[in-house]
């Protein structure tokens, strides 16, 4: 995670899902062309529109935009590819941005599924996944996950996940969920 250091998260695997961190780039410092094919399925108008603006991307970017927005995030976050255990498939991304201190961890979650995906289990097996890891590896952080009301879908995999809305930390426009881990969460 972003930030995080030493405290990284290596990846996981769940039943049908193999979530490991995303390297990228090639030794020039340019993404592999193959690897830009996959992410145009996940980064679509369609999976990108309930993030923020500076996470968007015009309806066909190409590689250089694609990899523009793969540099972006890293710089802000860790990412992590989510790909079908069986056939290597590239089926989404998952996003870990880690704030606070020693003290106060929190790192707020985000995942894109394409649209092939959608509706299949996977953003909820992710979700298990990514919090069953957090426990098993015995880190002490808050989740949160903010989630448009537009979005009803995610909010139902966060709420399957143990995650609750957090009143104080919603808007007018979305609820914030989270989670607690470690000592004081679970």
């Amino acid at each position: 995670m972003a930030n995080a250091g030493a405290d990284q998260l290596a990846g996981f695997e769940t039943g049908r899902l193999s979530v490991q961190a995303f390297v990228p780039l090639g030794q020039d410092g340019q993404m592999p062309a193959a690897l830009a094919g996959e992410l145009r399925k996940v980064l679509t108008p369609r999976c990108l529109q309930h993030l923020p603006g500076h996470m968007q991307l015009g309806p066909a970017p190409d590689d250089g935009e694609i990899g523009d927005w793969v540099r972006d995030r890293l710089s802000e976050s860790q990412l992590l590819v989510i790909r079908d255990r069986s056939g290597g498939d590239l089926l989404g991304l998952l996003i870990l941005a880690a704030f606070g201190g020693a003290a106060q961890r929190v790192v707020h979650i985000g995942y894109l599924l394409s649209e092939a995906c959608w509706g299949q289990g996977y953003g909820s097996e992710c979700i298990h996944g990514l919090v069953a890891e957090m426990c098993r590896i015995g880190v002490s952080v808050l989740l949160m996950a903010g989630v448009g009301h537009d979005n009803p879908a995610s909010a139902r995999i966060l709420l399957k996940a143990g995650f609750t809305r957090d009143a104080a930390r919603s808007t007018a426009d979305s609820d914030m969920f989270t989670l607690a881990i470690g000592p004081a969460g679970g």
